[in-house]
């Protein structure tokens, strides 16, 4: 696991650095897994274009915030708070072969990217595999 204090300038990967994976409140302590960066990297590499973060670690009081607006997200402990999910995106022509490439990597993933501002969820949950699709059925990330 990576972990940094807010602020702190790591850099995680060849493509990505820690500011990316922050969690937007103002806690300070952050962490992100590095088999998830290393994944990450792979994907980009294949892909040839910058991955957006859109959300990387998130602390519980944050978590709950977003539960409390009624955002799409787990209704317990989530990947995210576990420093284990990320949320990304590129460039819109490019959503297909983000999703099939997350799909190589990764056993869970929110397929986000028929909604407003398209995104791919991924975490690393060691249960078993599931898929779902933010939007059309109540998915938890």
């Amino acid at each position: 696991m990576f972990t940094w204090t807010k602020g702190d300038s790591l850099k995680l990967s060849q493509h990505f650095s820690s500011h990316e994976f922050e969690c937007p409140c103002g806690c300070k302590r952050q962490k992100i897994s590095k088999s998830l960066i290393a994944k990450l990297e792979s994907i980009r590499t294949k892909l040839k274009a910058p991955l957006k973060i859109t959300s990387g670690y998130r602390c519980a009081t944050y978590q709950k915030k977003l539960r409390d607006a009624g955002h799409q997200t787990s209704p317990k402990r989530s990947q995210h708070e576990l420093g284990r999910a990320v949320d990304v995106a590129v460039q819109h022509d490019l959503m297909p072969y983000l999703l099939i490439n997350c799909a190589w990597h990764f056993k869970s993933i929110g397929d986000g990217t028929r909604i407003q501002s398209p995104f791919v969820h991924v975490d690393e949950r060691r249960s078993r595999p599931r898929v779902w699709v933010y939007g059309e059925e109540k998915g938890t990330a």
